[in-house]
């Protein structure tokens, strides 16, 4: 039998010095029973004459135990406990675990319980796993592995070429604006591009991205290497602008109120987001150059200590 599945996200408050604190870590505690094996008794070692007496109802056989951030009592909570209850239909097995007492057959049942309190890293990991899933969604709505698998594509493992790449890169814009103007309207590019309302620098990168593409396209015109700089430029500065923006909304060290903000250690909650970032965006995004120019500046747009 179990219960308490759900362990209580609440402070402790120590019995001895009457502080409250969070439990850091609780450690299970097997207790000292005896148990006698032909009669099925059961009783505390140190009470050499239990089975002359009346045995108790319930016995503590495991527990969970935490420490007193203040003065170190031990706070002891039953994890597992042996309860008496009487044998219906006795079986009469020597090794039923039963035992006579007055005119009733007994046996002690064995109840578990799981963790009374949640752990500090219980609730750091489980507010970690929400962000981390908040931020995927982010980045799956706007298609960023979708960039990155392109980009990569032509930048790193050289499978398709740049002619090609200019193409996939104005078609995923245009994605993008449909997603969020949820309309196919045929307007030419440049008007879709002013209409995404971007920072004029950004606008006038892809504006120019566009004009290359199309002199591609209509002109037979051979690209150059600074061709090439300006849709690597744009793929960057798009990539951080959109990102930016949208893991802005989310306002990610702001994620709890203040009856779970005891809970936190920013510290922590910096360096999970630090780690994830780093790991997710950099494996998305497949920038060459992607810790110093990207990363560090993402991470002070959104209030992330670097250190």
């Amino acid at each position: 039998m179990n219960k308490n599945d759900y362990p209580l996200k609440q402070k402790i408050k120590c019995p001895i010095c009457n502080s409250e604190f969070i439990p850091e870590s609780f450690n299970v505690e097997k207790l000292d029973i005896d148990q006698s094996l032909n009669l099925g008794e059961i009783y505390r070692s140190d009470e050499t004459d239990s089975k002359s007496k009346i045995k108790p109802l319930t016995i503590m056989r495991r527990a969970w135990v935490t420490y007193c951030l203040d003065c170190n009592h031990a706070i002891r909570f039953a994890a597992e406990i042996l309860r008496k209850e009487i044998v219906e239909k006795p079986s009469n097995s020597p090794n039923s675990g039963e035992f006579k007492e007055s005119s009733n057959t007994y046996k002690y049942n064995i109840y578990t319980f799981k963790k009374p309190f949640m752990e500090l890293i219980d609730y750091r990991i489980g507010v970690m796993d929400r962000i981390k899933n908040d931020i995927k969604t982010t980045l799956d709505e706007l298609r960023i592995s979708e960039w990155g698998a392109k980009y990569n594509a032509w930048k790193n493992e050289k499978t398709i070429d740049s002619f090609k790449f200019f193409t996939q890169f104005i078609s995923n814009l245009d994605n993008h604006y449909k997603s969020i103007f949820k309309n196919d309207i045929n307007k030419d590019m440049p008007e879709k591009i002013r209409e995404l309302n971007l920072p004029k620098d950004l606008e006038n990168l892809l504006l120019e991205v566009n004009r290359i593409r199309n002199k591609m396209i209509h002109n037979d015109y051979e690209l150059k290497e600074s061709d090439e700089i300006v849709i690597d430029d744009a793929y960057f500065n798009l990539m951080f602008y959109l990102i930016s923006k949208a893991l802005i909304a989310l306002n990610l060290t702001s994620h709890t109120d203040e009856s779970n903000a005891s809970f936190i250690d920013i510290d922590y909650l910096s360096n999970e987001l630090r780690t994830f970032l780093h790991i997710h965006l950099g494996e998305s995004l497949g920038l060459k150059k992607f810790y110093d120019p990207f990363l560090i500046p993402l991470l002070k747009l959104l209030k992330i200590p670097i250190n």
